[in-house]
């Protein structure tokens, strides 16, 4: 799986240097059809479902009888959500910041450079597998605190159900 992770994040450094292709700027002369070279391809997007299936085999070989994995403290816990917030944010914001703000903000010219627009289009859907991961660890550990009781709340049931469908 770790390998499956790794030939993913090459695969997509591949598309960044030989199409100039990017997940967070327009403007970097894309050169190839995105539909057939990245959408279409699932290895592209495997790497937070691969982190997925990682936990869950962590899981079953380190649960207790109830399910939950050994909680590592409450120190350890609250680091690992600092940092998961900053992943998770950095995976989401960045790009707003990147083009400026308003109407047209996708139209202006990016304002990163091309090696944080690199890094970003390698490793952001990755970090973002392994920052839901994360929550998903706290929660198996019985400390995710207030963010695991409002996922686990009831009225998130039905939606639940109609996206397993």
């Amino acid at each position: 799986m770790v390998g499956g992770i790794g030939a993913s994040l090459a695969y997509l450094g591949f598309l960044v240097h030989e199409y100039h292709w990017s997940m967070g700027c327009n403007d970097r002369g894309f050169e190839g059809n995105q539909q057939a070279l990245y959408y279409g391809k699932p290895w592209c997007q495997i790497s937070p479902w691969l982190a997925g299936v990682l936990l869950a085999c962590y899981q079953s070989a380190n649960s207790t009888r109830s399910g939950h994995l050994k909680p590592p403290g409450a120190l350890k816990i609250a680091v690992g959500y600092i940092l998961c917030g900053a992943v998770l944010w950095v995976c989401v914001f960045t790009p707003y910041w990147a083009h400026g703000h308003g109407k047209d903000m996708f139209e202006k010219e990016c304002g990163w450079s091309h090696t944080w627009d690199t890094i970003y289009s390698i490793f952001s859907r990755a970090a973002w597998g392994a920052g839901i991961c994360y929550i998903i660890y706290a929660a198996l550990t019985c400390q995710g605190g207030p963010l695991t009781r409002f996922l686990t709340w009831s009225f998130w049931t039905p939606f639940a159900r109609l996206t397993y469908g």
